[in-house]
């Protein structure tokens, strides 16, 4: 039981001296502390016109497909 107390104090004592961060200070751009930029996350969604474009190239794909001869295909 010792050991577990002892860690859990360590535990508690370190996180008392990390300086927290405000995520609405980060979003915001009111930092106190310079070192922080303000935090823009990435959209990492693809391009509206590259969704476009793998949807026309997909039809493409499709439409040749359908136009193979049956004794070319392995099905």
């Amino acid at each position: 039981m010792g050991a577990f107390l002892f860690a859990r104090n360590l535990t508690i004592d370190h996180l008392r001296k990390k300086n927290p961060v405000s995520l609405d200070g980060m979003i915001d751009g009111l930092m106190e502390d310079e070192r922080h930029a303000p935090f823009e996350p990435a959209d990492t969604r693809p391009l509206v016109w590259e969704v476009v474009a793998q949807h026309e190239q997909t039809d493409r794909i499709r439409a040749a497909l359908v136009g193979i001869p049956a004794e070319f295909t392995m099905s």
